[in-house]
């Protein structure tokens, strides 16, 4: 793994928790509130149910593991709700089950670790008139009368075994116009849902008493800024590093002496070494580095006013360009960003948030080229998505799945597109 470890806060649930880390996602914000506090894990399974979950709790969070979590949040309830298919395929459970289900699940987490916290997260609400207009005929059985008891049930459970519960069921409804604003599909969340996730979960990992806390605020730092960086020891190397440095480094020194200025050939052989590190933690280690950005420099003084001076594209553009030189003299990937995003129609206007920062344009051609790289290496084996194996494909010990995720891989492998991708 990498290293220094950090508290680990497990998603684990069904495509609610799967879709989670889109582009105003709640797992992304989750990602962003506890940087550098925290990692947040993903394990999503979109189309799953509680009995699935059930089949594959040992393996996704074995008791013997080094480290085990500090917290899991735990989504399952949507497609259980679903009523039962006349073939008798599907995921429908029954409520019984369900609630035997998740009161495993939460034990079955619980015993992890004395400090592995719990919270499970209720059903939401849907809207079932857009969900027809989307899915048509494809889905039926969704509705809210029948998933209500569902969410219920499990805030009844989580009082009973000591797990603490976030009520979506009614955090979403007191939203104002839920029905039209909550939902992509009448299902899945906007991020004006995902900010009320994150809000919930938030306030319950603040109010409760766990020692220690794992609110974002309590948590310590990764290398504040007078810390001295210590040697660690990993046992698990990552496939991938993907590195950006050089936007800071580019500002023209201050007058203090201090400030965040790096000279260009310093940058350059810092660089350098963080480069052949990271290709030497294992022969199956692969980086690609990001070139320093363009930037907007009169959106920059508009936000910032006199409290960020210096930043300019004049200054910046040497460290771009001499990124992409190193790259090429140590064999690691780059990508152009420099370049790449003053190709995009208004760029200036349409790409940054205060001049520096990414908005949801700019951060799609990040993604885009770096999909890009990754698909065009001739790595071995492959890091590309596409040929990367399933976690826990649908033929996986799971017979008789009929499942909204199924329809989503079907409709992207149609378009040869990754998940809630448009653009790749």
């Amino acid at each position: 793994m990498v290293g220094p470890g950090r508290p680990q806060i497990v998603l684990f649930g069904s495509s609610i928790v799967q879709y989670s880390f889109i582009n105003g996602g709640w797992g992304a914000t989750l990602a962003d509130v506890y940087s550098r506090t925290a990692d947040i894990i993903l394990r999503g399974y979109g189309g799953w149910n509680s009995r699935y979950a059930l089949k594959v709790l040992d393996q996704v969070f074995p008791k013997d593991a080094v480290v085990q979590p500090s917290l899991v949040i735990v989504y399952f309830g949507g497609n259980d709700s679903k009523a039962p298919h006349p073939s008798g395929h599907g995921p429908h459970v029954p409520l019984s089950e369900f609630v035997e289900n998740m009161r495993k699940i939460g034990e079955h987490l619980l015993s992890l670790s004395d400090k592995t916290r719990v919270i499970f997260l209720s059903p939401p609400p849907m809207n079932e008139t857009q969900i027809q207009l989307v899915f048509g005929d494809a889905i039926k059985g969704r509705s809210n009368e029948v998933c209500r008891p569902y969410a219920e049930a499990l805030l009844n459970l989580c009082n009973e075994i000591n797990v603490k519960g976030v009520d979506l069921w009614n955090a979403i409804q007191q939203q104002d116009d839920w029905l039209n604003t909550c939902f992509t599909d009448g299902i899945h969340f906007t991020a004006k849902a995902s900010e009320v996730v994150v809000k919930e979960v938030l306030k319950v990992v603040k109010e409760a008493d766990w020692k220690p806390s794992l609110h974002w605020k309590s948590l310590p730092i990764e290398f504040p800024f007078d810390f001295g960086v210590p040697n660690s020891l990993s046992l698990i190397q990552p496939s991938l590093v993907i590195v950006y440095f050089g936007g800071n480094d580019s500002m023209p020194p201050h007058p203090s002496g201090k400030g965040a200025h790096v000279s260009l050939s310093e940058f350059i052989d810092n660089m350098r070494k963080i480069g052949e590190h990271l290709l030497s933690l294992s022969d199956k280690t692969r980086v690609i580095f990001l070139s320093p950005p363009p930037m907007n420099e009169r959106q920059i003084q508009l936000v910032f006013g006199d409290a960020i001076k210096g930043r300019r594209n004049e200054v910046c553009r040497p460290y771009a360009e001499a990124l992409l030189t190193l790259c090429n003299e140590i064999n690691v990937k780059c990508v152009d960003l420099w370049n790449v995003i003053q190709q995009q129609d208004d760029w200036l206007n349409t790409c940054f948030t205060d001049g520096i920062h990414f908005t949801a344009k700019a951060s799609e051609v990040v993604v885009k080229e770096v999909l890009k790289v990754v698909r065009e290496a001739e790595w071995k084996p492959s890091l590309y998505w596409k040929s990367l194996p399933i976690e826990f494909p649908f033929d996986y010990g799971i017979p008789n799945s009929l499942s909204l995720a199924e329809l989503e891989l079907f409709r992207n492998e149609q378009l040869e597109l990754p998940p809630s991708t448009a653009l790749l």
